[in-house]
């Protein structure tokens, strides 16, 4: 990636050796002050293994420690696909944006989650977990959810579709920190679209587990709009069967699920506590 340098003549702090450990070169010259400073654009090396070169250029992020976030991941290119490997490890909010924000951002282009160790965890603290389409109407960013475990702080939304976003789950667990007043009744805001999607935002349930939310009957959207998608968030072919407070959304020619088992709880309980 690239990068902004001001060297102060007098620091004594940054030599040439230094610079050429972690500079491919300079690019070229921003700013020179003759008395004081020189600003000068970086190049830096392995800038094809890092993370923001990839939300910007495309590529598959294999994530090799738990990332504490000051800002979104955000992916803003509608010819820019990623694939993201929680593998194992925690993606975390560790900021207030008094502009409500999230951990993952896809305004335009597509963004693929997996999590090849099955303890990944995408937690939103206090903002949204994963948003779609955030930004212009036409904005159309594309979230497909494979595994990972997917909460928030408070009564944020886990995951939220605006404007021509969509989001597809086929597995995972999805949950929030507290309940949400912001619809007709109080419910956890696990699930939501903008507006009712009225502009095109979907989210598309396929398979997955969720704490204390029934993706197929719930208050996220308008009496209207459940009664137009009777099914909700669920995809058609598809049925939630409930333990609980616990809901896990299965093929409808799937049957026999043991819907107390340990697998069940502990995907759920995970979710919960991350």
């Amino acid at each position: 990636t690239t990068g902004i340098l001001t060297l102060h003549k007098d620091s004594g702090v940054l030599t040439e050796d230094i610079i050429a450990d972690v500079v491919v070169n300079v690019e070229h010259v921003l700013h020179m002050d003759p008395a004081k400073t020189v600003t000068v654009r970086l190049v830096f090396k392995n800038a094809e293994n890092n993370i923001g070169y990839k939300l910007a250029n495309g590529g598959t992020i294999v994530l090799d420690s738990d990332l504490n976030l000051s800002g979104p991941l955000e992916i803003d290119d509608p010819d820019v696909a990623v694939t993201l490997d929680l593998n194992g490890y925690t993606i975390k909010s560790v900021y207030d944006d008094p502009d409500y924000s999230a951990a993952i951002m896809v305004r335009n282009g597509k963004l693929i989650i997996n999590d090849s160790k099955g303890t990944g965890v995408v937690n939103g603290g206090g903002n949204i977990a994963v948003w779609a389409g955030r930004g212009d109407a036409a904005n159309a960013g594309e979230i497909y959810i494979h595994g990972g475990t997917f909460t928030t702080a408070d009564d944020s939304e886990c995951i939220y579709a605006i404007n021509k976003g969509k989001v597809f789950i086929d597995g995972g667990t999805f949950s929030t920190g507290a309940l949400s007043d912001s619809f007709a009744e109080p419910q956890h805001a696990v699930l939501n679209l903008n507006n009712n999607g009225e502009l095109g935002a979907k989210i598309v349930v396929s398979g997955g587990f969720f704490k204390n939310f029934n993706p197929a009957d719930n208050v996220s959207e308008s009496t209207t709009w459940r009664e137009a998608n009777p099914n909700q968030f669920v995809a058609e072919g598809y049925k939630v069967v409930q333990s609980g407070d616990k809901y896990m959304v299965v093929k409808e020619d799937v049957g026999g699920v043991a819907t107390d088992n340990a697998t069940l709880d502990t995907a759920i309980n995970n979710a919960q506590n991350g």
